[in-house]
């Protein structure tokens, strides 16, 4: 599966096609291998919030080789990974240009078995030195920067202090029809003061 890829390079395969704890603790061990790293020359390993790289093993593994895990906080790798930034996009667009070029040379259907050696030249270009130090530069992580980013870019998690308006106060049932009263809002159809009955107070059904 790994024919003509990078120097070096190791292939896993999962079924489900996501990483999982096994495949992430062999990725340590090949991590090892060519990083060098020990309680003498200790490295930092920047990772997502995945549940597949978070266990006992993992762990153990990490402080045994002199690596410090530190994982992104959640829904912030598209500002805070490094790869992410500057190194992914690329990747994608040198792949898909690699893909249309293969398709045009090779008169059969791609297969599994051609990714790694159709990958190799696109990975070479976007994973270069220059991509890498600047994806740490613009995530504000080398040189660190902790203004990196605007008050805007925090908008989307901002609160606000308007009242939720999703509390139900009274229920007013009439001839088979129910008509909800929200706090902050108007009721979009007529209420019938007739034949009514009112029910106890309720919460909004949980989804």
């Amino acid at each position: 599966m790994i024919k003509e890829g990078p120097p070096g390079c190791v292939g896993f395969a999962n079924p489900s096609g996501w990483m999982n704890s096994d495949i992430f603790i062999e990725w340590i061990k090949h991590f090892v291998r060519y990083s060098n790293c020990s309680h003498e020359s200790p490295v930092l390993l920047l990772l997502d919030s995945h549940k597949s790289l978070i266990s006992v093993r993992a762990l153990d593994l990490a402080i045994q080789h002199g690596i410090t895990m530190l994982s992104f906080p959640l829904h912030c790798t598209h500002k805070l990974q490094p790869l992410g930034r500057t190194v992914f996009g690329p990747l994608k667009r040198f792949y898909n240009a690699a893909c249309d070029n293969w398709m045009v040379t090779n008169p059969r259907p791609m297969t599994i078995y051609d990714i790694v050696s159709i990958v190799c030249e696109p990975y070479t270009k976007a994973f270069s030195p220059s991509n890498i130090q600047r994806g740490f530069q613009v995530a504000g992580i080398e040189p660190f920067n902790p203004e990196i980013f605007k008050d805007d870019e925090y908008l989307p998690s901002s609160v606000t202090d308007r009242a939720a308006p999703n509390v139900v106060n009274t229920i007013l049932v009439e001839h088979e029809m129910t008509v909800a009263h929200v706090d902050g809002m108007e009721p979009e159809m007529p209420v019938v003061h007739h034949e009514t009955s009112f029910l106890n107070k309720v919460s909004p059904r949980k989804s």
